[in-house]
């Protein structure tokens, strides 16, 4: 329900709701009434989703490339040997999938060198995690000292 005060305020911004937007109405630090349409937060997640799509479909190894290098990084996947082991896993036989039953035939191509990157990755991610454990730098050493390690030492 609005206040006389609102709806005086909304008449004042001759604010034009549209029938299918769902619209929410707040007050401002200033006591003005500010209107938030959920509909244009979903138009935009679903352009960056598409965006996000067209991304993988146009270079899916470049794309599997960031997501087993930074992506695993910045989510702390590359500490954890398990998630190291599944992840490509888990690729493989979303990438097989497409493969097999023939979908996207247009990108099957791109679709096979990806799975050549993803059998890479089975192999290569598990072992740089123990070479990195293995390998400790003076520097690494002290760290580990003085915070601790997020993986246990070998």
């Amino acid at each position: 329900m609005l206040t006389a005060k609102q709806e005086k305020q909304l008449q004042q911004q001759d604010a034009v709701i549209p029938t299918n937007a769902i619209i929410d109405l707040d007050l401002d630090d200033g006591g003005d009434m500010v209107m938030h349409s959920y509909l244009e937060e979903i138009d935009a997640e679903l352009e960056m989703q598409e965006l996000c799509m067209d991304t993988f479909l146009n270079d899916p190894e470049l794309s599997l490339k960031i997501f087993f290098s930074s992506f695993y990084k910045d989510k702390g996947l590359w500490w954890f040997m398990p998630k190291l082991c599944d992840g490509p896993i888990l690729i493989h036989f979303f990438l097989q999938f497409f493969i097999r039953n023939q979908l996207m035939n247009n990108y099957k191509c791109a679709f096979n060198k990806a799975l050549l990157l993803v059998n890479l990755a089975h192999i290569e991610l598990p072992l740089m995690s123990k070479i990195s454990i293995q390998v400790l730098d003076v520097f690494s050493q002290a760290c580990g000292a003085l915070w601790g390690s997020k993986v246990p030492l070998i």
